[in-house]
């Protein structure tokens, strides 16, 4: 491979939470009439980004770092931190519940049920209008899987797990992935897994 994307153990993930349940309009035109059906633009190529040498020196064109040690130098240069193990093994987010205090862990589970509520009332079956002779209907479909990005480091936001995460699972996406940055001791936030292990996250990689 010539690049690397920086995203390469995610590459399969989908956008974000904002973009996790697809509203797509589907127009059926009559087989002779005057309507035409416009087509719709492509969307540019997704960017990749390639590191390469000491990650702390600036970008240079030469040898790509593949995979894993690209996120790795990544998060060395950007977050000052080198971490070993990427993915937050499971046990160590479900961990993260007993580690908070207890009213932290209230709060964060009522406002889980909260959002859940409130994005349940948005869901409707989907709609279909006809008009001489044209049929438009819109659909709504989840996408498989979502990656959802987490602020964390120096300013961790655990509301920012339950704001993507919830939404999505509503939306009926099966697969959630988080992503946050890493504080100075190369871990995340005890209030982010938590959070994340409330909302169900299937996944939590520390970049």
């Amino acid at each position: 491979q010539k690049h690397t994307e920086i995203w390469a153990p995610l590459a399969k993930l989908v956008s974000s939470a904002a973009s996790a349940c697809r509203s797509t309009t589907v127009t059926s035109w009559p087989s002779s009439s005057r309507y035409q059906a416009v087509a719709t633009p492509m969307m540019p190529a997704p960017r990749t980004v390639a590191f390469s040498g000491d990650p702390r020196a600036p970008r240079r064109r030469g040898r790509k770092r593949p995979g894993d040690a690209a996120l790795r130098d990544a998060t060395e240069r950007f977050d000052r931190v080198r971490i070993a193990a990427i993915r937050v093994p499971a046990e160590e987010v479900k961990a993260a519940l007993d580690r908070i205090p207890a009213a932290l862990r209230d709060a964060l589970e009522a406002a889980h049920d909260n959002i859940a509520g409130y994005h349940r009332s948005q869901l409707h079956p989907d709609s279909r209008y006809e008009r001489d002779g044209v049929v438009i209907r819109e659909l709504r479909k989840p996408v498989d899987r979502a990656g959802l990005y987490v602020p964390g480091g120096r300013a961790p936001l655990a509301s920012t797990v339950l704001m993507t995460a919830v939404p999505a699972r509503v939306a009926g996406v099966r697969a959630l992935a988080v992503c946050s940055p890493p504080g100075p001791d190369g871990k995340l936030a005890p209030a982010i897994l938590a959070a994340a292990a409330i909302a169900g996250v299937d996944e939590v990689y520390r970049v």
